[in-house]
């Protein structure tokens, strides 16, 4: 056999081993599919639109609801990039109860916008885009890490966020209006959600945002946006983590990027 020759043998038998260990190589679910938990999955509710919205900005996910609760291991060991929360009027969250209990160790947004209902609103009707790339932004930071992340957006209740950990220590007020929003604190335009956008654009959707915060465990979290209920022009109505890590190579592209590796030295040895 001449040394083209062998050169392919090679080649082909490093591409057969590389194969069959990026075939084994996955996670319960593909890189990229995020967990949906639909609070509206209950007759007589209305505004259900997570679905809708995460269908639109073009993610792959798993829908969960009271009738198919999220559980402990859908956040430690399946493999979801996220959980995102959608916003309801009359919802049902009975099916997260895994949340409190198995917690997130991924990167967190919780915001008193119901950006997903004004995503599917934009969609539906035109107007303001402000919504959709928020929505947007917030979900590919929480699915930054490696580990499960969360997006809440609020229930229309008093206590709009109380299946989160009570670790996080979050004080919240919900079933509240208002289309004001008055500012993005420093680590809001950190976090990136805000960019090329203006308090303009955040306000005036109809009813901008349902929940604001008067508490929150400051070592987990940062306020990220302000806005105006009542007399008050700075309540704090979304929090974040404050790190947005790198996400994490998934196994098969390491594997792949080593193959590719053998298969230079493998060119570039004489026989």
């Amino acid at each position: 056999m001449n040394r083209k020759g062998k050169i392919m043998k090679k080649l082909f038998t490093v591409g057969i081993i590389c194969a069959a260990l990026v075939l084994g190589s996955g996670n319960a679910f593909s890189a990229g599919t995020y967990l949906v938990y639909d609070p509206e999955a209950v007759s007589g509710t209305t505004e259900n639109h997570v679905v809708a919205a995460m269908t639109s900005l073009g993610y792959t996910f798993v829908t969960r609801s009271y009738l198919n609760p999220v559980t402990p291991a859908d956040l430690t060991t399946a493999g979801y990039e996220a959980l995102i929360v959608g916003w309801s009027v009359g919802g049902n969250y009975s099916g997260l109860t895994a949340v409190g209990t198995a917690g997130i160790s991924g990167n967190a947004v919780i915001t008193g916008h119901d950006a997903d209902y004004h995503t599917w609103s934009y969609d539906t009707y035109g107007g303001n885009d402000a919504a959709k790339i928020v929505m947007k932004r917030m979900v590919d930071f929480a699915g930054a890490a490696a580990e499960t992340g969360i997006v809440a957006f609020p229930e229309a209740d008093a206590t709009p966020f109380d299946y989160l950990p009570s670790s996080w220590l979050i004080g919240s007020v919900g079933s509240i209006g208002s289309n004001n929003v008055t500012g993005i604190t420093p680590d809001g335009v950190a976090s990136g959600f805000y960019n090329g956008l203006t308090t303009a654009d955040l306000s005036n959707w109809n009813t901008s945002f349902h929940a604001y915060f008067t508490a929150w465990d400051g070592s987990k979290f940062k306020s990220f946006e302000l806005g105006q209920y009542g007399g008050d022009y700075s309540k704090v109505i979304t929090i974040g983590t404050t790190v947005t890590p790198l996400p994490t190579p998934e196994p098969s592209i390491l594997i792949l990027l080593g193959c590719g590796l053998l298969g230079l030295l493998g060119l570039g040895k004489r026989d």
